[in-house]
């Protein structure tokens, strides 16, 4: 007679996944299963966004890019802001680092950072 642990480790390996399967089957039947929220990102390129749609459209929010490297503001930041929040649309800006915009200056990252504060100072 064998003793358990002189068993094949193909026999091992199949109790293994079995626990793993009925382990994830019980883990993922819980009452905690995530909810996603969509929203948008919008910035120039999207022209004039209709916000009143957008909301009406079920998006309850967006990212709003306000900055790019240094020395740039997206053309639609101000209004893009100003109109979702208008509608109703929860609107956040963000910064498009350029990871080599400037190399030669050591404060590029800096530069950006203050950048877009100043942008989105009220």
């Amino acid at each position: 007679m064998l003793n358990s642990l002189d068993r094949p480790k193909s026999y091992w390996m199949r109790w293994l996944a079995l626990f793993f399967a009925v382990a994830m089957g019980l883990s993922s039947s819980s009452n905690c299963d995530a909810q996603y929220i969509n929203g948008i990102d919008v910035s120039n390129y999207q022209g004039n966004v209709n916000w009143t749609s957008v909301k009406n459209a079920g998006v309850p929010f967006a990212f709003c890019k306000a900055t790019e490297g240094v020395d740039f503001i997206d053309a639609k930041f101000t209004q893009n802001m100003t109109n979702a929040s208008a509608a109703g649309v929860y609107i956040s800006p963000y910064h498009f680092g350029r990871i080599n915009s400037n190399i030669s200056n050591p404060n590029d990252a800096i530069d950006e950072a203050n950048d877009f504060v100043d942008a989105i100072a009220p």
